[in-house]
């Protein structure tokens, strides 16, 4: 009981200013707003991503550490794990003057290495690429006197979030486990931009940011029968002073807010069939910007074992757009003058083959069977664990 009391009570000094956290939306550097949150994130773990991005609940390899690090169960003494993953290009606001195109700027990619200590600690360190785009803003162009091109300039955006994890999962009692994320977030971005200078001609601007953050992750998951667990986490929200290098200069930004987020989740095991259901809800408090609402979104993933050594899976989950399209700019005008909807509903499969000690994780996610919106997108993944026993 010690122990558990520890654990609430750091978990309590950690996250008690969340109930203060109303304050009057702040300006922020506009590369690290959730503008594009629903492309950006990798979604990591190529199991979770078979299932509908489900497993708050459940129990696996390293790479189920991204949605809760109290998942970690190791079933030798150590493993390793590496994931490769791929999404499509995407373009936003087509047919009209304001299209942007998104691209991946860095590959969604995870790898790391976990020990089990003894029967009830288990440690992990990762380095994961958690989300990254690069968006294609247009062209401007000088023209000499005789309305000829002398100079062009692309314009881009280029933004990337990477993070180095220690993820611990400790065995409390047989009922309880508890989860610690200490998570260290690597931000990067990279900008184009152009501005008319007093004689009328366009100049290119380029700027560039880097900052760290200590964003830890909080889990657990309790186990009520043998068949069924429920799982949560919950992440503090933090702010931050960017400070943007231009050229020779460097601007400095009011605070930026890394909002709070939250996910529960429950699984179910039948116990005279090989099937498992999950289902998870994630909960992300972007409305702390004036420009944003709340992402709650939904999830539902079910597999099963069909052979000894192959796992199928297939899943469900939304993806809602974050904006807040009603809102009005110092200006007078809809800050956002894109109104298309980005409401997303992805469907995914996956598959599991083991072989000895290796396991080969594959799974595909896709928004365009079930999307009534104006925007679709597509992830494939690739995960391979090898589980590693003294001999």
């Amino acid at each position: 009981m010690k122990k558990l009391f520890l654990f609430v009570l750091i978990f309590t000094i950690s996250t008690s200013h969340v109930l203060s956290f109303e304050s009057e939306p702040q300006c922020q550097n506009p590369n690290f707003k959730p503008m594009y949150s629903f492309y950006n994130n990798n979604m990591l773990s190529t199991i979770a991503a078979g299932r509908g991005y489900t497993g708050t609940a459940a129990l696996g390899n390293l790479s189920l550490t991204n949605l809760n690090p109290a998942s970690l169960n190791i079933a030798y003494n150590a493993q390793a794990y590496y994931e490769y993953g791929q999404k499509g290009d995407v373009t936003l606001a087509e047919n009209t003057n304001n299209e942007v195109g998104l691209n991946v700027f860095r590959a969604g990619v995870c790898y790391g290495a976990a020990y089990r200590i003894n029967d009830k600690l288990q440690i992990g360190l990762t380095y994961n690429k958690v989300g990254s785009h690069e968006a294609d803003l247009g062209v401007v162009h000088n023209y000499d006197t005789s309305g000829l091109i002398y100079e062009t300039f692309n314009l881009y955006e280029k933004v990337a979030q990477s993070k180095v994890s220690i993820p611990v999962s400790y065995v409390l009692n047989d009922r309880i486990r508890l989860g610690l994320g200490l998570d260290v977030a690597l931000y990067n971005a990279k900008t184009s931009q152009a501005c008319m200078n007093d004689i009328e001609l366009y100049e290119n601007v380029k700027g560039k940011i880097d900052f760290v953050l200590f964003r830890p992750k909080f889990g657990v998951i309790g186990k009520v029968t043998n068949g069924l667990s429920f799982g949560m986490t919950f992440v503090p929200p933090i702010d931050k002073r960017i400070k943007e290098k231009v050229c020779w200069e460097e601007i400095k930004y009011e605070r930026n807010s890394f909002p709070m987020e939250f996910r529960a989740g429950t699984q179910y095991s039948f116990k005279n069939l090989p099937i498992t259901i999950l289902a998870d809800y994630s909960f992300v408090n972007d409305a702390i910007n004036e420009e944003f609402i709340d992402r709650n979104d939904f999830h539902l993933g079910i597999e099963g074992t069909v052979l000894p050594f192959m796992q199928l899976r297939t899943g469900f989950y939304t993806q809602y757009d974050n904006r807040e399209v009603d809102v009005y700019g110092d200006d007078g005008q809809l800050f956002w003058c894109d109104t298309n909807s980005y409401d997303q509903n992805f469907v995914s499969a996956g598959a599991s083959i083991q072989w000895r000690k290796t396991h080969w994780d594959l799974a595909v996610m896709d928004s365009s069977l079930l999307s009534s919106g104006d925007l679709s997108q597509t992830y494939f993944k690739l995960g391979c664990t090898l589980e590693l026993e003294n001999q």
